[in-house]
């Protein structure tokens, strides 16, 4: 498995605004992140991907310079969009998730 950062390849992937596995909203999409993006926050979008080029995982960060510190804030708004009974994949999808962020 791999990690993708595409916004516009996340806009095209069923999977991120299709995924019934769980309850998904507004604030997991990149739409989100572009309103965020008013200059105080800064948007990434991660796909964790299979061997086969398929998505598994996706999350929309959000970071946000800690004032006074060169340090930054990071979160994903509502989680991340996966298959939550799948414990291998979630183990392996936050696993992914961690290296990047």
């Amino acid at each position: 498995m791999y990690i993708k950062r595409d916004v516009e390849c996340v806009r095209r992937v069923s999977f991120f605004y299709g995924n019934t596995s769980q309850q998904n909203g507004f604030f997991q999409t990149p739409e989100w992140g572009e309103v965020k993006a008013d200059g105080s926050w800064t948007k990434d979008v991660l796909l964790v991907m299979t061997d086969a080029h398929e998505p598994v995982a996706a999350a929309m960060i959000l970071y946000r310079k800690l004032p006074g510190v060169n340090k930054y804030l990071a979160y994903a708004p509502r989680g991340i969009v996966t298959d939550y009974t799948n414990a291998e994949q979630l183990k392996i999808g936050f696993r992914d998730f961690k290296k990047c962020i």
